[in-house]
């Protein structure tokens, strides 16, 4: 899924890299091959995605007045030193697939919800291993960017706008 954001005023994009040069690389050498190496590009957009898939599931489950996106960025940012904290990587996806697909329960269950199961650990399956090899669009347009092909920033926002209020559809209703 890609987000769309209004960008009348500030450029969620723009403000990721600003925030990432200023807080993370203060100046220097550091901070010039940070700029070489695209890593302000890579984080800005690893944020802002990441923000934009919490607000998703926040409108999803109709938290989108002000009040309550106040409250939620917030949170977030109340969270995220904890997350970073305790941060050690990325784990194979597998081991809990097989753990869910192993549940000797899942044989009492009625057979249209075995169904149903066995469809979402496929679908989560092949979306952990796409996770790791493919990219966001933000980070797509930035590698086409990179080849000299031309696509505007703005394509990102022309598609057709499937989230944006409560209620809205889950995945159980697709």
């Amino acid at each position: 899924m890609s987000h769309r954001y209004d960008r009348t005023g500030k450029d969620p994009y723009v403000e990721a890299a600003r925030n990432v040069e200023n807080q993370v690389f203060r100046g220097g050498d550091e901070a010039d091959r940070a700029a070489s190496d695209e890593t302000f590009n890579v984080l800005s957009n690893a944020i802002v995605s990441a923000l934009g898939d919490i607000a998703a599931a926040a409108y999803r489950h109709g938290i989108n007045s002000p009040n309550h996106l106040k409250g939620l960025s917030r949170a977030v940012a109340d969270t995220c030193s904890c997350v970073f904290a305790t941060y050690r990587g990325e784990v194979d996806p597998e081991p809990a697939l097989h753990a869910i697909e192993g549940d000797p329960r899942v044989s009492s269950l009625p057979p249209v919800v075995q169904d149903k199961l066995r469809r979402e650990v496929e679908q989560t399956r092949q979306l952990e291993h796409l996770l790791l090899s493919a990219r966001r669009i933000p980070e797509l347009i930035d590698y086409a960017g990179s080849l000299g092909l031309e696509v505007q920033d703005e394509a990102m926002d022309q598609g057709t706008l499937l989230l944006g209020q409560h209620p809205t559809r889950t995945a159980e209703d697709r």
